[in-house]
């Protein structure tokens, strides 16, 4: 088995690949060496979750008491939380630490460095300014241009739609106005022949994430890959049965309370973290079934309200539903599984397979706990052949209510 510390180089490797800066890959080599250092093994031990959970739970309590600086502790969970996904799935994705690998050309650079420095009333400000600028130019070099006095509107506008696609849809308005802004300084400093004011309020499609619905059988795998034996296999059981059967989401699930379940009306009643909105769903048998092995079996002996709990000392509730995501990703490697989706793809699966039985979209809406029906729509959102597959039957959870006399 992987030692900690193998797993931690390979991660920084792949974030030297990916295209972090030094700067930052010096940053999480010093946040992993803390979480090594709280596995009782040290170098040589694999990872334990559990314990990683605990140390991020730690910091956060230090961050709670103002023991430490908050910003840099958020990134220290920030990458932590990275390394931990990373051991997942082997992967990272690009995200806001990521600087572009190669230098930009002098010509390009003394003019942004010019910009930043005359918009920019502190170094914070002038990263922010030359963030879309830069994305720009760099752009601009592969396409063979050396010179912002050499680009044209169709440039401009190409790289707008191209790379409208790499960010998130609530970046987007950011991006576009840092780039009207810059283009206002290379008119006024006689750089380019127009301002393009117009280039930029033309609408770019935005095409929204679609998220893959998990199917019935693969389902079905992660769950068999669960040790139900063990206190924290009967724990992480019925957390991934109240996402397959019933679609809670993660944030929901790390705050569920003992008292929320209503087992004789056989309901889960819970405020939805994400809207604020109540939102009450059935307990079906088998959610039911693996709760309660849970609750009595399972679950640490403590006054704690919430129903999942970090099974490390101290033991607690979590901290982030990032964990959902995790121990799903988790039990689908070990189950052998290489389907493109996470932990969301149980909400989609079940928003599914409601449509295909003939429940109406808006009740849909209302059992996923959606405000906006257009949210419901894009979880639904697919071919007919596929919608099919995603009612084949479900062996094993079967979507019966809940009854204290059974």
């Amino acid at each position: 088995m992987e030692t900690i510390q193998d797993s931690a180089q390979r991660f920084l490797d792949k974030m030297s690949d990916v295209g972090y800066s030094a700067k930052n890959i010096s940053f999480a080599s010093a946040a992993l060496y803390n979480l090594i250092e709280a596995h009782p093994g040290g170098n040589d031990a694999p990872l334990d979750r559990d314990i990683a959970e605990k140390h991020i739970c730690d910091i956060e309590k230090l961050m709670e008491n103002d023991a430490v600086g908050n910003w840099t502790m958020s990134k220290n969970i920030w990458f932590i939380r990275k390394f931990l996904d990373f051991l997942i799935t082997d992967s990272i994705n690009a995200d806001r630490y990521v600087k572009p690998i190669l230098p930009l050309e002098v010509g390009f650079a003394s003019v942004i460095q010019r910009y930043v420095d005359e918009v920019s009333t502190n170094e914070q400000q002038k990263k922010s300014r030359a963030w879309a600028p830069k994305r720009y130019a760099f752009w601009l070099s592969n396409q063979g241009i050396h010179s912002f006095s050499d680009t044209k509107v169709t440039d401009l506008r190409q790289f707008i739609l191209e790379d409208t696609k790499n960010l998130k849809s609530k970046t987007v308005p950011t991006f576009r106005s840092e780039l009207r802004r810059f283009h206002v300084w290379l008119f006024d400093h006689g750089f380019i022949p127009n301002t393009y004011e117009s280039l930029f309020d033309f609408n770019v499609a935005i095409e929204n994430k679609i998220h893959p619905a998990v199917l019935p059988d693969d389902a079905a795998s992660v769950l068999g890959s669960i040790d139900r034996a063990a206190p924290i296999g009967k724990r992480d059981y019925s957390m991934m049965m109240c996402g397959i059967v019933l679609g809670l989401r993660g944030c929901d699930l790390i705050r569920l309370k003992l008292s929320d379940i209503d087992w004789r009306q056989g309901e889960i009643r819970i405020a939805q973290h994400k809207t604020g909105k109540p939102l009450a769903l059935p307990l079906t048998t088998d959610v039911a079934e693996a709760l309660k092995d849970y609750i009595l079996n399972g679950r640490p002996r403590t006054d704690l309200p919430n129903v999942f709990l970090r099974h490390a000392a101290p033991i607690g509730a979590f901290k982030s539903g990032s964990i959902a995501g995790q121990v799903f990703s988790y039990y689908k490697e070990k189950a052998g599984l290489d389907f493109e989706g996470s932990y969301y793809s149980t909400r989609r699966a079940v928003g599914k397979n409601l449509v295909v039985a003939g429940v109406p979209v808006t009740t849909v809406s209302q059992i996923l706990g959606h405000t906006d029906i257009s949210s419901t729509k894009q979880y639904i959102a697919l071919d007919t052949d596929h919608l099919k597959v995603c009612a084949l039957g479900f062996d094993g959870i079967a979507p019966r209510r809940w009854s204290h006399e059974a």
